[in-house]
């Protein structure tokens, strides 16, 4: 089932002009470390959606484990690197740290992903309305 739902996914972002990630570790008390992945994404027929990618287990806490978990996840669906333009994260040094942080090691393969805290389904909706609105968000919605 996730995989026909992987699938879907996979062919809504192929459509999709651009694609933010979102991804949230957590540890439980047995030491086992889980991320899941999140993107958000327009349709075609203007409509902000956010779709559950799928939980994975990276082999480390640190950063560069997380990125690699993170990055395996965009490589199975962002096919061009210039798409992802956003990443957001929970806001710890390992996942957004300018300089070592999962935000450092995503940006060496998708330059266009910048930062941004997007918390919420209505900052983003109102974020993505803008596209067509505003000529300096041409740079980040490409059309």
């Amino acid at each position: 089932m996730l995989t026909v739902c992987q699938n879907h996914i996979k062919n809504e972002i192929s459509k999709a002009s651009f694609v933010l990630v979102i991804a949230d570790e957590t540890t439980d008390v047995s030491s086992i470390s889980q991320l899941v992945v999140i993107f958000r994404y327009v349709l075609s027929n203007g409509q902000a959606v956010e779709r559950f990618w799928g939980f994975t287990n990276p082999r480390g806490h640190d950063a560069k484990c997380i990125a690699e978990c993170t990055q395996a996840s965009l490589e199975k669906v962002v096919a061009k690197p210039e798409k992802l333009i956003s990443q957001s994260y929970d806001g710890t040094n390992v996942m957004s740290g300018q300089h070592a942080g999962v935000l450092a090691f995503i940006q060496c393969a998708y330059k266009n992903a910048q930062c941004a805290f997007l918390r919420t389904s209505a900052q983003f909706d109102c974020w993505a309305s803008n596209q067509s609105e505003s000529a300096s968000s041409s740079i980040f919605f490409p059309t």
